[in-house]
């Protein structure tokens, strides 16, 4: 599949320059030159890696960044004139993985790009608790699945994150009640069963016919990670 990768600067030749040289070397190129326009894209759009300046017209990219790392985990790299140790430490604590500073070195440029990339896949490949959801954010709960964008409840997130941290066992309702609610658990109890047909709903294509979260009858429950 084709890399896909998202610019987000005011700047429009910088924006285009970059653009011709990054699909030159065969990547697909979005453009969006303020914060508006990234979100709409980022919202219609899954992509492998986020270029970000930090002066938009409409509001700056380390509040941006923060918005976007609500529904989507991919890398965010800035790229802005600023050459300054609080905007570089704003930037990677408001969500950002790297910092480049302008005029930009184009090829140092792309072979950071790899380098992310392989990274990336590494980590999707050798991970054991992925989920093959499209995007999942562990912390704010929030999940892009076929371009639909999924905020789940804070009991469904804890959930899902404990099933995923477990993938295909068999977790009794007394181990996920006890893990998620931190309460012991008491046998007429059926938050369990509550909150788990609460996230079938979310998550499986169908959830009366559920493929990820599946019912062990009389044990438990056991999450497919496939």
């Amino acid at each position: 599949m084709q890399t896909k990768i998202l610019i987000i600067d005011g700047d429009k030749n910088n924006c285009q320059e970059l653009k011709n040289f990054l699909e030159q070397k065969g990547i697909n190129v979005d453009l969006a030159y303020n914060c508006e326009e990234a979100i709409g894209k980022i919202f219609s759009n899954k992509y492998d890696l986020i270029f970000l300046e930090i002066i938009l017209t409409d509001g700056d990219g380390w509040t941006l960044c923060k918005k976007i790392r609500n529904v989507t985990t991919c890398p965010i790299v800035y790229m802005t004139y600023i050459n300054e140790d609080q905007s570089i430490l704003n930037a990677l604590n408001s969500g950002g993985d790297d910092y480049l500073i302008k005029p930009l070195n184009l090829e140092i440029l792309y072979a950071k790009v790899k380098a992310i990339l392989r990274r990336v896949n590494s980590y999707i490949n050798n991970n054991e608790s992925n989920t093959r959801l499209e995007e999942y954010n562990r912390t704010s709960g929030v999940i892009k699945l076929e371009d639909k964008i999924i905020k789940l409840t804070p009991t469904e997130n804890k959930l899902l994150n404990y099933f995923i941290e477990n993938p295909e066992k068999t977790l009794t309702t007394k181990e996920i009640y006890e893990h998620v609610w931190l309460n012991d658990y008491l046998e007429d109890n059926y938050s369990v069963v509550v909150a788990v047909n609460g996230l079938r709903k979310k998550i499986e294509k169908d959830y009366k016919n559920p493929q990820k979260i599946i019912t062990i009858r009389g044990a438990g429950y056991y999450f497919n990670k496939e």
